[in-house]
């Protein structure tokens, strides 16, 4: 009788966000997985076709998570500047958390992953709701600057958390104000 294994699945994604993110998506493998769950690679197989598929199991999980986060705190705080201070704060400390996992906005190493449609639709989706926070904290229904001001603010959350890992607060009032002194002269750009 085969072995009944509880929370496989659970187990895997566990796992996988915990090597992807300390070794990267090329040092990753599949037997790496199956040796920090104690589950066979057969097994690992049967829920995950391939090691891409997983990651980008990973990667859902992980920013549904963070979105659900966003979500609270857009329906809880009224105020602008607040609202964009808790999301920068949220975004990094997830971000943070990920490790290795935030470097797919990066093109560096992840060529191939990064052509994958289900990786475009993930970086499009973090994007996008980030650019929707910023249209609310901006009043403004100019799309293509919010998003740029989106992708400003995402990677350079992801640069800081490399140059400064060790400064987490620091980190977060530089980015708020940063952001804050952005939109405010995004806002009274013609």
């Amino acid at each position: 009788m085969p072995k009944v294994i509880k929370d496989a699945q659970e187990q895997i994604l566990q796992s996988a966000t915990e090597l992807f993110g300390q070794l990267g998506y090329r040092a990753t493998d599949m037997k790496k997985i199956s040796e920090k769950t104690g589950i066979a690679v057969g097994t690992i197989y049967n829920y995950y076709p391939n090691k891409k598929k997983l990651y980008i199991s990973v990667l859902e999980k992980s920013w549904s998570e963070t979105f659900h986060k966003l979500e609270q705190i857009r329906e809880e705080i009224d105020s602008p500047k607040d609202l964009l201070e808790q999301t920068i704060r949220i975004l990094y400390f997830d971000m943070e958390q990920r490790v290795g996992l935030g470097k797919i906005f990066f093109r560096q190493g992840y060529g191939e992953i990064l052509s994958d449609p289900d990786i475009t639709r993930i970086n499009s989706t973090i994007v996008s709701k980030v650019a929707d926070i910023i249209k609310s904290v901006r009043k403004d229904e100019n799309a293509d600057v919010n998003i740029r001001l989106a992708e400003t603010l995402i990677v350079s959350l992801c640069v800081l958390l490399a140059a400064h890992p060790q400064e987490r607060e620091e980190n977060v009032a530089f980015l708020d104000k940063m952001a804050t002194s952005f939109l405010m002269r995004a806002e009274s750009a013609p």
